[in-house]
């Protein structure tokens, strides 16, 4: 049967490689002007992601790029300090696209400069489209992420849910959320990302060598989650998200409203809230209990934005309650043999919204403060000032008589980042980060208080020359951890330094107009963090008995990454290759051995330092069947070795590969946006592991359909709505990257279902200078 699926999937591949042959003569034009007044602003830089076609508007605003494919494209405009604008278009026919963007009013983003239109970037850069974004805004951010190829969902049960990226997770990704670097509890997969992801509206993962600018520890990438830009001109607007899922009988809602002042036109506001309420889900053959969810999030910022200088105050506010499966957690040995060969957990087998012990309750509060300056058209100075606070509340299965949690823990992070970017012959960004932190807990033990101090200081030089571009980074940081716990009643007070130096160099070259091939070459490093040097016995979050190693090193990486981006008559093809070398890797590798506490029985772990590699490919393509039909296609391939031990990496994502049908329909008028899509995709088993090490061999691969209806109403207030089929087939199967593989299945079939309205009340107002 696993034959035949592969067989399957890679007929598909071979039949789009063997029937191509298309004219691409469309052409994509329009006008950039202000959002002021309407004035032309000349020397914008349209480009068309991807596929590296690009010009400039002439000196009146206007703009044209011939040539094109039938399919989708992503377009992205920029001008000298105004907020990049990007746009997803479905070309079937020329198409016409206006751009305002708001020239004398600088937003408070990053700043973007491009000096020629052959140039390019260097990093491996990868975004989920707006589309996607309104499909997913039910799901935890691991599970959207996984939409983007070389992204994998880390899960721990249905609730908890991180990105792995390239095989890698927790303290190597680094997490951009509005600006401010995420600052939580991430140890382990069974600590999810604490933030709203229904408050994001443009999401980016980056990866490569060049991580320079955003901390030393962005091993395996940096995901960029930003809200809605502050509007920029008089009036309301904002929209109302309503959502649900079948399985779990989940409910989501969510709105959000931006507005600017008439009576000062520099001062702008946005507000957004969303709750969450879901009850137990269900596998195909029974309901999975304990695992109901609720999440109460709010967010405002306020912003002044003059001519050349602004300042920005956001505050968000996430909060969430959510099981923990309780078919993980076992009362003795005999018992949890039983529940690893076990084909269904000895649990109840009902629905419910009632959420029980174990679980978790997390809330994380953040103010963000931002100010820039700009000296010229050339150069700009931006500082942002960031406050977290972060609690996590975690209630083992054994109830006591107050309900106080088994622990508690109280993370304060303060981080400051100045930047100052330059625009010449050659580009400069220079940088200085700091961190201050500290944690208390109460409760039994399992991390001890802690006080970290840290401080990097990064430069960044860009030089473009048409077809080629080289950058490269250096950065140096410092780290500094103070520990206090009680040992034999007497205070201990260890302390630990960390610092390193890494850096990196790219190269980017346009091949032709159609074809770009990057390159990236560089090191990384973090310091080991506070649970992998002291955790000490049951994380009920994952059902497991984890142990630390206070001699641990720093992690060191080498690595390397190339890519090619083609554009063919009838293909869009993109292919990546990545090795990452590791000197004194850490890991949480389960012993193969279990452990009777008075808490229970539980699988025992430990964090180990070894010499290990990660080496994949990335692959994906669009093969465009004709003007309504698309065929998209990819795979992700992965190895990882325990080079010390000469064995398998534990914990490796599988291969997959994945086919998508997408068929346009040219409806006209009121339907004109629709998409209907068929998803194949197939997740082979892990067939490399050391069967000594784990306590159960990796589950069977599995293949999974998946259907997709998204369109847009254009009435004069657009209505978006979707319709998803997620699991249609109600397939049993377990994904080895849950860590509950071991006891339940993973969710049966499940209807998604959203609509979004989008309102805008402008008001009749003078331009102001």
């Amino acid at each position: 049967m696993l034959r035949l699926e592969k067989i399957f999937t890679f007929g598909l591949l071979l039949i789009s490689i063997l029937s191509f042959s298309q004219t691409c003569n469309l052409t994509l034009s329009g006008s950039v002007t202000d959002e002021h007044n309407n004035e032309p602003l000349p020397f914008a830089f349209i480009v068309i992601e991807g596929i590296n076609k690009a010009t400039t508007s002439d000196s009146l605003g206007n703009y044209q790029i011939d040539g094109l494919c039938p399919g989708k494209v992503i377009i992205h405009c920029d001008h000298m300090g105004c907020e990049r604008i990007i746009d997803t278009l479905y070309l079937n026919e020329s198409t016409e696209r206006d751009f305002h963007p708001e020239h004398h009013v600088n937003e408070l983003g990053h700043l973007e400069i491009h000096i020629e239109t052959k140039a390019t970037e260097t990093k491996q850069e990868k975004s989920l489209d707006q589309i996607t974004i309104d499909q997913t805004q039910t799901q935890q951010p691991g599970e959207a992420l996984s939409n983007i190829q070389g992204v994998q969902n880390q899960s721990s049960g249905t609730n908890v849910s991180k990105p792995s990226i390239h095989g890698m997770h927790s303290n190597r990704v680094l997490i951009l959320n509005n600006e401010i670097r995420q600052e939580g509890q991430q140890w382990g997969t069974d600590h999810g990302i604490e933030l709203d992801f229904t408050n994001s509206k443009n999401v980016q993962v980056i990866t490569g060598a060049n991580s320079i600018a955003y901390g030393s520890d962005a091993i395996g990438g940096v995901i960029i989650l930003n809200p809605s830009p502050l509007r920029k001109k008089h009036g309301i607007e904002g929209s109302i998200n309503v959502g649900g899922e079948s399985n779990g009988q989940k409910g989501v809602t969510s709105a959000e409203v931006n507005g600017n002042f008439k009576a000062i036109p520099e001062l702008s506001y946005r507000l957004q809230g969303s709750l969450k309420k879901g009850g137990n889900v269900n596998s195909p053959d029974y309901y999975i209990d304990n695992t109901g969810i609720e999440e109460k999030n709010y967010a405002w910022a306020v912003g002044y934005q003059a001519n050349n200088y602004g300042l920005q105050v956001d505050y968000s506010d996430y909060n969430a309650e959510f099981g923990i499966f309780s078919g993980a957690h076992i009362g003795n040995l005999t018992d949890l043999l039983n529940a690893f060969n076990a084909d269904k957990p000895n649990t109840p087998d009902q629905f419910s919204y009632k959420i029980q012990r174990p679980f978790q309750s997390v809330s994380h509060e953040t103010v963000k403060v931002k100010s820039f300056l700009y000296f010229n058209d050339s150069s700009k100075l931006e500082l942002i000032y960031g406050r977290q606070f972060n609690q996590r509340s975690e209630f083992d299965t054994h109830s006591s008589e107050d309900n106080e949690p088994d622990f508690n823990f109280n993370l304060t992070s303060h981080t400051v980042d100045l930047k100052y970017v330059f625009k010449g012959k050659w580009n400069h960004q220079y940088g200085l980060q700091g961190l201050y932190q500290t944690n208390t807990w109460n409760g039994r033990f399992f991390i001890p208080n802690f006080e970290k101090y840290g401080i990097g200081g990064y430069l960044i030089e860009e030089y473009k020359k048409g077809r080629n571009l080289i950058d490269f980074g250096l950065r140096y940081d410092f780290n500094y951890l103070s520990v206090y716990y009680f040992e034999n009643e007497i205070l201990l007070n260890p302390n630990h330094n960390f610092q390193n130096i890494n850096g990196n160099i790219g190269y980017s070259y346009l091949l032709s107009d159609s074809l770009t091939f990057r390159t990236n070459i560089g090191s990384a490093w973090r310091p080991p963090s506070v649970n992998e040097l002291y955790s000490n016995g049951l994380h009920h979050g994952s059902a497991s008995l984890e142990y630390g190693d206070n001699q641990l090193d720093i992690e060191q990486v080498f690595n390397w990454n190339a890519s090619l981006d083609k554009q063919m008559k009838r293909f869009d093809l993109s292919t990546q290759i990545y090795a990452n070398y590791f000197q004194n890797y850490i890991y949480l590798a389960p012993t193969g051995e279990t452990q009777l506490t008075i808490r229970g029985a539980f699988p025992v772990y430990e964090f180990r330092q070894i010499k290990a590699s990660i080496i994949g490919w990335d692959f994906n393509g669009t093969y465009k069947i004709n003007s309504q039909l698309d065929f998209d296609f990819g795979t992700s391939i992965l190895r990882g070795n325990d080079l010390s031990n000469n064995k398998f990496l534990w914990g490796m994502p599988s291969d997959e590969y994945n086919t998508t049908l997408i068929y346009k329909p040219k409806f006209k008028k009121i339907l004109k946006n629709t998409t209907l899509e068929v998803n194949y995709s197939y997740v082979n088993r892990q067939f490399r592991f050391n069967a000594e090490d784990d306590f159960v061999d990796p589950p069977q691969g599995y293949s999974l359909i998946n259907l997709k209806a998204y369109t847009k109403l254009n009435f004069k207030t657009p209505i978006t709505l979707y319709l998803n089929i997620n699991n249609a087939l109600n397939t049993s199967y377990r994904n080895y990257l849950n860590r509950f593989r071991y006891f339940t299945d993973e969710m049966g079939r499940n209807v998604v279902f959203g609509l979004k309205y989008n309102f805008e009340i402008n008001e009749q107002h003078h331009h102001h200078k």
